[in-house]
């Protein structure tokens, strides 16, 4: 019998990308990084995440969405207070990139 691997093969080529992508932003773009004080950041999220996945994650850690990146997994948001960083983090946040440094995250649609 053969399996049908096409669902597989999408869900490792995902997570392929998004490994590559967060491994070459964090050695060539080390500036890439958010001041400690800086008011908004692109948090990364997994690529297998829906856009309303990401914007319920944001949303929950008690960060502002402002819009999301070219890339739906990846939301430009602003940090209301100094624990927001870590509650991104801890809802799934791969990275926190300086969204200037990181290219924009590409042209997104804004939420408003």
């Amino acid at each position: 019998m053969t399996e049908d691997t096409s669902k597989g093969f999408g869900a490792v080529f995902a997570l392929t990308v998004g490994v590559a992508f967060a491994l070459a932003l964090m050695a060539g773009a080390p500036k890439a990084r958010p001041e400690a004080a800086q008011p908004q950041v692109a948090a990364v999220f997994a690529p297998w995440l829906s856009n309303e996945d990401v914007l319920a994650r944001v949303i929950a850690a008690g960060a502002r969405p402002v819009r999301f990146g070219k890339v739906g997994t990846i939301a430009v948001v602003t940090l209301e207070d100094k624990d927001t960083s870590a509650a991104l983090r801890r809802r799934g946040a791969w990275l926190l990139l300086d969204p200037i440094a990181a290219g924009g995250c590409g042209t997104g649609r804004d939420n408003a």
